[in-house]
């Protein structure tokens, strides 16, 4: 996003949809203007946008001197210069919230206004998962979803439809070493295999069971829904606060190895978060170690403790 001022030259492809809604709000005002309303108007037709804003706030904070209509189309008229304005300088979250307030009034025109809004953000953060998923930045990718779900009313199809796309590049930087490793990843295998012998007579019930037991804390499972396919597991923190699981993560290493211990293979472990299932960690065994590693794919920025990205 492009960084001070009106943000016109990125947000204007945005907000040209609504530009007509917006002259059609400045003219449906029944009520007499008090000149200060008059004056901003004026500013916005001006497509001083920003100075509009300041004097529409400086009214909307004196609603004694108001009449409900002029109230009315002062918060209608915000919600117009903040989604014109737009980001950084006004965050999607704050754009939501004053509009939701302005259509909140009766006679408020600022549905329509809030239902472009909604899918102008929808699309701008879908250019900017794609956009990063695309130059392989799972970090990127991470940020966008995170500031799209912060909204209210986030669509969880979209998240989810983006979440598949980050679990994508997941599987395109994880390409496994097929020759070179492939006599010491064996010996790793067999490794796990004698150190974790009774894990093969568990049944995938048993199983199962064990993993949401062992990936406990303080007997408050972290994962819910286990689920193993061919030598793969499936886990869904319950959480989407990662300080506990970024507390715990020998918990989900010691998983990952009866993984392989029981498939005789190179086992893998995923863990997802949040209800779009994003890619929290991936559990990989390391050849040289023997052991499993945890690959953190989140930085955790808004869900818990900040942490780095780590993909091999």
């Amino acid at each position: 996003m492009m960084a001070g001022g009106d943000n016109t030259n990125w947000w204007f492809r945005r907000v040209a949809p609504l530009l007509p809604l917006g002259v059609t709000l400045l003219a449906a005002g029944c009520a007499p203007q008090s000149s200060a309303l008059s004056t901003a108007r004026s500013e916005m037709r001006a497509g001083h946008y920003t100075t509009a804003h300041r004097e529409l706030t400086e009214l909307e904070e004196h609603p004694e001197k108001l009449s409900p209509d002029e109230l009315r189309e002062v918060k209608d008229d915000l919600c117009v210069t903040d989604f014109t304005i737009g980001r950084p300088t006004y965050s999607v979250r704050e754009q939501q919230r004053v509009c939701t307030e302005a259509a909140a009034e009766p006679g408020s025109q600022s549905a329509d206004v809030l239902a472009r809004i909604d899918g102008a953000i929808e699309q701008a953060d879908n250019d900017r998962v794609t956009a990063a998923i695309k130059a392989g930045d799972l970090a990127g990718a991470e940020t966008a979803v995170e500031d799209y779900e912060s909204l209210p009313g986030a669509n969880q199809v979209q998240v989810a439809s983006w979440s598949n796309q980050m679990w994508k590049l997941v599987e395109q930087k994880d390409q496994r070493p097929t020759r070179s490793h492939k006599a010491a990843l064996g010996s790793a295998i067999a490794t796990l295999k004698r150190q974790h012998a009774d894990a093969r007579k568990m049944n995938d019930a048993a199983f199962k069971r064990w993993v949401v037991q062992t990936a406990s804390v303080d007997g408050r499972p972290m994962v819910s829904d286990p689920r193993l396919e061919h030598g793969r597991l499936k886990l869904d923190l319950i959480e989407t606060d990662l300080s506990a699981a970024a507390l715990n993560l020998d918990k989900f290493a010691l998983i990952n190895d009866v993984v392989v211990a029981r498939c005789g293979c190179d086992g893998r472990t995923d863990v997802g978060v949040g209800s779009g299932d994003l890619p929290a960690y991936v559990v990989r065994l390391d050849p040289e170690t023997r052991a499993s590693e945890v690959l953190i794919l989140l930085s955790g920025a808004n869900l818990g403790p900040a942490q780095g990205v780590s993909l091999r």
